[in-house]
């Protein structure tokens, strides 16, 4: 499944890495997993398309970020969560990473909500919270457009576990049980049927070689 490229999907980390992987792979370097993704991570921050996706990719599962770097060096904490949940999202359309990181006010701003949001979610570590936490940091951020506004406040069903934006991107993601995730998905088909909208399970396994 494709995802659209932009939006906050990590598609850049997943391409740089697949491309890390590949290459060592078919290159038979000497290098660890995580040399390689520290490679990767390298080439998101030089060429501005992300500042820490890289690691989560290679650990798979709901993660949170303790402590930034490139895999080997950050600290990623796994959240459990049931492997039956589903993953809704839609894309309403791209925002560019380049031009956010380039602003030093967004940056600060950044900084300083990240902060809150991180002791937020660290209180308590349920996905309800983390969903809660990460909706409230996109809220502060104010980079919704009105109609991702619409569009979260949609997914944002009683019954899931919660909805909040991509980083960075005009787009939402919501968390929910199966059965749960399929209303909402047809909900926003219905009322936004010309966005991109999809479901799919959460990934525990993390990038590897096939």
């Amino acid at each position: 499944m494709s995802v659209p490229i932009g939006a906050g999907y990590g598609a850049s980390a997943a391409g740089t890495l697949s491309a890390a992987l590949a290459f060592a792979g078919a290159a038979d370097l000497a290098l660890s997993v995580n040399q390689i993704g520290r490679v990767a991570h390298a080439a998101e921050i030089a060429n501005r398309t992300g500042l820490g996706g890289i690691g989560p990719l290679l650990t798979g599962g709901f993660v949170l970020s303790r402590k930034s770097g490139g895999p080997g060096i950050a600290v990623i904490d796994r959240i459990p969560v049931s492997p039956k949940m589903k993953v809704v999202s839609a894309c309403v359309s791209p925002l560019s990473t380049k031009a956010v990181l380039r602003s030093q006010v967004l940056r600060k701003k950044i900084n300083t909500l990240g902060g809150a949001t991180f002791r937020a979610i660290t209180r308590d570590l349920r996905p309800r919270n983390f969903m809660r936490a990460s909706r409230a940091f996109a809220y502060g951020l104010n980079l919704m457009s009105p109609q991702t506004a619409r569009l979260m406040e949609l997914m944002n069903d009683d019954e899931a576990i919660g909805a909040t934006q991509n980083m960075i991107g005009q787009a939402v993601h919501a968390l929910a049980e199966a059965h749960v995730a399929e209303s909402i998905l047809r909900a926003v088909k219905k009322r936004f049927p010309k966005l991109a909208a999809f479901s799919c399970d959460l990934d525990f396994t993390g990038a590897h070689i096939l």
